[in-house]
C-alpha cells in the first residue's frame, strides 16, 4: 500500500502542511543532535512519453527509503517524503530554513533525490562547459546557486551546511567538469558533448574539480556537490577515502531511470538505491549496526551485479546512446557515464 507523499513524523517530529500544494512547512520539536532524512523527487514534465512507469517506481523507492529511516532500529530520524509537489524552490527553502536555525538543534541531514536534470539553455552555457546545473521542480526548477544559498545561509548569515550525506540520482549533477577554481577545463568530448562513434578505449576524465564560484554572476555557486556541502576539498574518489565529514554521490553524465536496467545487468535500477539504504541503516547486520557508505555500495553491488562496487559499470563507467537532432537531422551520440562518490566513504549514517 502506498503512503501519502508527506507523512506524519514520529513523536519527535511533526510535519505541518499548509493548504498550498507547493509549500512545505516543517515544525519539528527542537532537540539537540537532531538528524533528518529528506526524500526529494521530481521528473521531467515529459517523462510519461518514454517512461510511463517511472514516476510510480521512483515513488516506491522514496517510500521504501522513508520506511527504512522511520524504522531505524538503533536510531531515531525525523523523516520527510518531500517528493513531487514539495520538490521546488519553496519546499527547499522551507526545509533548509528550519534545518539552519540553530535553535532547532539539527546536526545531520541526509538527502535522497531522484529526478531529472534540467539542461541549461544551450545558447547560454555560461560558465562553460555546461552553465549552471538544474533539477526539475514542480512549480519552479532549482539550480545549484539556489541550493547553495539555502543550504549554507540562515536569514542572510552564513552557516555550516547540515547536508552531510547526499545521494543525488540525477543526470550530470555529480561530475568533475573543471580543473581549477577559475573554470578552465580539459575538454573530454565523450563526457561533455557525446561522440558519433564509441572509441576502442574508454576516456579518462582528467578534470578534478566538481564545483566553482562564478565571479561573472555575483560569485554564484556552480556545481551541485559544492552547492550542497560548501566544500571544495572533498576527495574525488570518496569510495576509497576516509576523510572529511561530507559525502556526495551523484552521476557524471547520464543516470539510469529507476524503471530501466542497471548498466551491464538485467537488474532493475531501483534495486540498487533500496539495497544501499538497507545496508546503510543496518538492516543486513545481525546487530543492526549501520554500515558505512563504501560497504553499503558494495552490498548493493553484490546484490545487483554480483561483485564489489569498484568492479561494476557504475564505478568503471558505461556508455549511453542518445538520439539528438542536429541541424534538422537525427544523430546518435554516445556518452561515457559513471557514478561518482565524493568525500568520505567511511562515513556512517548516525544514530540519534
Amino acid at each position: 500500500m502506498k503512503k501519502s507523499a508527506i507523512k506524519t513524523f514520529s513523536i519527535l517530529a511533526i510535519l505541518l502542511l499548509s493548504l498550498a500544494p507547493s509549500t512545505l512547512l516543517i515544525a519539528i520539536e527542537p532537540a539537540d543532535g537532531m538528524i533528518i532524512s529528506m526524500q526529494w523527487g521530481q521528473l521531467d514534465p515529459d517523462w510519461e512519453t518514454d517512461n510511463p512507469n517511472e514516476k510510480s517506481i521512483a515513488e516506491d523507492v522514496c517510500d521504501y527509503i522513508y520506511d527504512l529511516f522511520e524504522d531505524d532500529y538503533l536510531g531515531s530520524w525525523s523523516t520527510v517524503n518531500a517528493y513531487w509537489d514539495y520538490t521546488d524552490t519553496e519546499g527547499i527553502n522551507t526545509s533548509m530554513v528550519y534545518q539552519n536555525n540553530v535553535s532547532k538543534g539539527v546536526t545531520f541531514v541526509t538527502n535522497w533525490w531522484v529526478g531529472d536534470f534540467h539542461l541549461t539553455n544551450p545558447l547560454d552555457l555560461n560558465p562553460a562547459p555546461f552553465g549552471h546545473f538544474w533539477f526539475y521542480g514542480d512549480d519552479d526548477d532549482i539550480n545549484d546557486t539556489c541550493i547553495h544559498e539555502n543550504a549554507n545561509y540562515f536569514l542572510g548569515s552564513p552557516v555550516t551546511s547540515k547536508q552531510k550525506f547526499n545521494f543525488i540520482w540525477t543526470c550530470s549533477n555529480g561530475g568533475t567538469y573543471w580543473n581549477d577554481s577559475s573554470g578552465t577545463f580539459d575538454d573530454i568530448p565523450e563526457i561533455f558533448w557525446g561522440v558519433t562513434e564509441i572509441p576502442e578505449e574508454n576516456p579518462v576524465n582528467t578534470n578534478d574539480v566538481y564545483g566553482i564560484f562564478d565571479s561573472n554572476d555575483g560569485n554564484a555557486c556552480v556545481g551541485m556537490p559544492l552547492a550542497w556541502t560548501n566544500r571544495s576539498d572533498m576527495d574525488i574518489d570518496g569510495y576509497y577515502s576516509s576523510s572529511g565529514s561530507y559525502t556526495y554521490i551523484g552521476f557524471q553524465t547520464n543516470s539510469p531511470f529507476m524503471s530501466d536496467y542497471l548498466p551491464g545487468t538485467s537488474e532493475r535500477t531501483d534495486n540498487f538505491p533500496m539495497t544501499f539504504y538497507y545496508a546503510a541503516l543496518g538492516n543486513n547486520d545481525p546487530y543492526y549496526q549501520h554500515w558505512d557508505i563504501d560497504d553499503s555500495l558494495d552490498y548493493a553491488s553484490w546484490d545487483t551485479y554480483g561483485s564489489a562496487f569498484y568492479s561494476t559499470d557504475l564505478y568503471q563507467g558505461y556508455w549511453v546512446s542518445k538520439v539528438v537532432v542536429i541541424e534538422e537531422e537525427e544523430v546518435t551520440l554516445h556518452f561515457f557515464c559513471s557514478m561518482r562518490v565524493f568525500g568520505n566513504g567511511d562515513m556512517e549514517l548516525p544514530y540519534s
